[in-house]
Parts: structure tokens; C-alpha cells; sequence
């Protein structure tokens, strides 16, 4: 096993130190932090609309979590007690959903300007074709 390991290693190729990538990606790990704050993950990675949407959803559930607070304070009504744990959830899960979002978004920036070596225009067109039978 360990003769085996050490050909596989000594064979392995080398990274290419000359070829340099122009195409900006963006860090997810930052991405990651900034949307900590609601939309902060979005505006690094230039969804302008979608951080917009991310901290005005924040905005306003917090918000009817506020009220509803407010009014199990004063009522300790089991509905309002419901409501406030349900205005808390889905401040949760907006914050929750723009962390996830950043952090793809930040992987799969400028995705769609990724070639492969070599491949051609024709060979995505056939990538669910059978090349054998021609179907």
C-alpha cells in the first residue's frame, strides 16, 4: 500500500505556475460575514435587488416581532405569545436564507464564464447524446 501511495504521489502532476486566471470570482467566506448583517452578503457579490429584498424582509418582520411583543406583554394571550415566536421564525429564516444565498452566489460568480479546456461549442450541445449510436 504504501509503494503504491508513494508512485501515485511521485506521478501526480504538477500545478501549472504560469497560467493565470482573469476571470473575478468572489470569496464566499467574506461573502459569509458580510451577510451577517442582512443584505451585506448580496451587495458584495453586486445582487443589488436581492439585498434590498433580504434586509427589507429583515426590516419588517423584526419589526411585527416588535408589536407583537408588545402585545403578549400586555395581553399574555397565548395567540400573541404564537405570534411573536412565529415573527421571530421567520426573521430566522430570512436571515438563514441570505446567509445560504451569499455563500452561493459567491461560489457560482461569473459561473457561466468557465470554459473547459479544450471543449467546443458543438460538445455542450451533445453533452445527452450518445456519441455511439448517434442518438
Amino acid at each position: 500500500m504504501f509503494f503504491l501511495l508513494t508512485v501515485s504521489l511521485a506521478s501526480a502532476q504538477t500545478a501549472d505556475t504560469t497560467a493565470t486566471d482573469t476571470i473575478p470570482t468572489r470569496n464566499p467566506k467574506t461573502a459569509l460575514y458580510l451577510s451577517l448583517i442582512p443584505g451585506g452578503g448580496q451587495l458584495y457579490n453586486h445582487q443589488y435587488l436581492k439585498a434590498l429584498i433580504f434586509s427589507g424582509a429583515f426590516v419588517y418582520y423584526s419589526q411585527r416581532y416588535q408589536k407583537a411583543a408588545k402585545a403578549y406583554d400586555e395581553s399574555g394571550l397565548a395567540s400573541d405569545h404564537r405570534t411573536r415566536n412565529d415573527q421571530a421564525w421567520m426573521m430566522g429564516l430570512t436571515w438563514a436564507l441570505g446567509l445560504i444565498d451569499a455563500y452561493v452566489d459567491a461560489q457560482l460568480y461569473n459561473f457561466d464564464r468557465y470554459t473547459v479546456e479544450g471543449a467546443t461549442a458543438v460538445d455542450s450541445l451533445e453533452i445527452g447524446k450518445d456519441r455511439n449510436s448517434g442518438r
